[in-house]
């Protein structure tokens, strides 16, 4: 297998043309960089190239040569354009890990301002080493906060201490939970600071256990973990009221309950029914409506479900007049968001009927062949 990578044709890392299977030689590294040190697109491209290829483990020393050339030389290489496991160690692929951790401590001493390093360091060591991982991620959102990378791995981080996860095997796959570590201080903290500190939080959390549930590993409990994501979910959508929700996440939770061979969690909230007039002045994306068509354009009726969040949780078109203009109706209605309704208190459903104006394709492609 490692000859056939060795003399692979360029192309092989999957995104960037410039990088071929012959550069996963440690010496052939070692000897590019030196004379290209600024090249971090090659850095980034042979992360994902290796990231791809997590079981073969004839690649993993040579992964390991690159992650420490990286962490020496650009601790704070951005995480764009590659798999975000790019610089990811098994914690229990010992000795490496142990040596990719204390050299992020060094790097994070020599550069303890840095977001970009806090927010590499806290993700690699967000499972081995925890509490420090979440004061230098928590610090580099303070440094940092319109850096949208570093909530998700603070979710992550969350995540992983609710559910007790206290350990990833040399392909980083959660191969060991700690059944204690549900029940620690440290994960009732997690928990309560991802329900407490933002929307954004909250809701990312409740995402990344509703994703883990579905795993084989943690599948026995599903039901169990997608319960603390539909509560992180619904403490989005209060924190946020009487907003809609900064990220939309509970129609995607509610509607792969409906995949589920059991253990089905459905919303609870009521719904009322109110009038179109209304919900357009509820409306709190206008600007998606549209306005002035240069082409022929048709009217269809769609009926919208908006959740306790302010999104649309589910549409379907009313008599379209062409089966394509149902279609485009729908996505359209699922693009807007709505201020969220209580009622006596409570958060409600909205069950309401929109008129959508969209593009009436087949008279816009007549109209091209004509002209």
């Amino acid at each position: 297998m490692l000859s056939f990578l060795l003399f692979a044709t360029p192309g092989l890392a999957q995104g960037n043309p410039r990088c071929t299977a012959l550069e996963i030689k440690p010496s052939t590294q070692a000897k590019y960089f030196a004379a290209h040190p600024d090249d971090l697109e090659r850095a980034k491209c042979m992360l994902d190239f290796y990231a791809r290829r997590l079981p073969l483990s004839d690649l993993r020393p040579y992964r390991i040569a690159l992650i420490r050339w990286v962490i020496t030389h650009y601790p704070g290489i951005s995480p764009e354009s590659y798999l975000p496991q790019g610089l990811d160690v098994g914690t229990e692929a010992i000795p490496d890990y142990s040596e990719i951790r204390a050299l992020w401590h060094k790097q994070v001493e020599r550069r303890p301002t840095d977001p970009a390093v806090l927010s590499n360091a806290g993700r690699a060591l967000s499972i081995g080493d925890r509490e420090q991982a979440l004061r230098w991620l928590k610090y580099a959102r303070t440094l940092s906060p319109q850096d949208t990378t570093i909530p998700k791995r603070l979710a992550d981080l969350y995540a992983y201490a609710i559910i007790g996860v206290a350990g990833t095997g040399p392909e980083l796959d959660m191969n060991r939970v700690d059944m204690s570590e549900e029940q620690s201080s440290f994960a009732r903290l997690a928990f309560r600071e991802a329900a407490e500190e933002d929307s954004n939080l909250a809701a990312l959390t409740g995402m990344k256990l509703h994703y883990m549930s579905f795993w084989p590993f943690f599948r026995s409990h599903q039901l169990e973990y997608d319960k603390l994501a539909e509560t992180l979910l619904l403490k989005a959508a209060a924190l946020d009221y009487p907003h809609p929700t900064k990220i939309s996440a509970l129609a995607d939770f509610y509607f792969d309950q409906r995949g589920k061979a059991s253990g089905n969690i459905y919303s609870e909230a009521p719904t009322v029914e109110r009038s179109s007039d209304e919900m357009m002045k509820r409306l709190t994306t206008p600007e998606l409506l549209g306005s002035g068509y240069a082409w022929p354009s048709l009217s269809v009726r769609v009926k919208v479900v908006v959740g306790v969040d302010g999104h649309v949780w589910s549409a379907s078109p009313i008599d379209p007049p062409t089966k394509q203009s149902g279609l485009t109706a729908v996505s359209k209605a699922k693009s807007l968001s709505f201020l969220p309704l209580m009622v006596d208190g409570k958060p409600v459903r909205i069950s309401t009927e929109l008129t959508l104006k969209v593009e009436d394709f087949e008279e816009s492609a007549a109209a091209l062949v004509s002209n």
